[in-house]
């Protein structure tokens, strides 16, 4: 076996998340470099087949040693609304849909939301607060166990459930009783966009998945 040269580091299996982690903070990406944010500021407008809406998201959150990706609306997400809108892929009308990884903006939620019968988004209890505010300032008229609607419905009016509720995926117990208390069924789709981007929440993912799908 050869000698390993003076300037390269033996790495063992034990020590490389330590070694990633090390090359993360000195080769850190430049402040210039947004990684796929839409915007680095707090408030947004984004228009979407003709209709406008406006989100608040927390720069300064997703900043912070203990940052969640979801403090802020990644790029990916408005062509996907406009790609499951214009294709016309899933017929939403009287189905009932979850939301893993809703983030605070609440995009899809007052989007495809409003075609549903029945809309649950789920994130982790930080980014709770904040979905829910802009839910209500973006969905004109909706009912809700959960978030509080300035504009109730007239009578006999059919007009989307929007809720909104904790589901941890690394902790699903609690998050799946919430979703139950709030509608019993299995949904009909669960949907979600820039979910995750760290391979060790893929086997949460997958599981949060299955257990929610029944």
């Amino acid at each position: 076996m050869s000698k390993i040269p003076n300037f390269l580091e033996e790495i063992t299996l034990d020590d490389v998340s330590t070694h990633i982690y090390d090359l993360y903070v000195d080769s850190a990406p430049s402040e210039n470099q947004d990684l796929g944010i839409v915007s680095k500021k707090d408030q947004l407008q984004i228009s979407i087949s003709d209709s406008d809406y406006q989100f608040e998201q927390s720069i300064s959150n997703l900043n912070t040693s203990n940052s969640s990706t979801g403090f802020v609306l990644w790029k990916v997400s408005i062509p996907f609304v406009k790609w499951i809108q214009t294709k016309q892929l899933h017929d939403f009308k009287d189905k009932y849909v979850v939301e893993l990884g809703a983030g605070v903006t609440g995009l899809l939620s007052s989007t495809i939301g409003l075609k549903t019968q029945h809309w649950i988004a789920t994130d982790q209890y930080h980014l709770i607060k904040l979905l829910k505010k802009n839910i209500s300032n973006n969905v004109p008229i909706f009912q809700s166990s959960t978030i509080e609607c300035d504009v109730k419905p007239k009578k006999k009016q059919i007009v989307p459930k929007i809720d909104a509720c904790v589901y941890d995926w690394e902790n699903i117990q609690q998050g799946l009783y919430e979703i139950k208390e709030l509608n019993p069924k299995e949904p009909d789709f669960i949907i979600g966009c820039d979910i995750v981007y760290n391979d060790y929440l893929v086997p949460y993912l997958v599981d949060a998945i299955d257990k929610l799908a029944g």
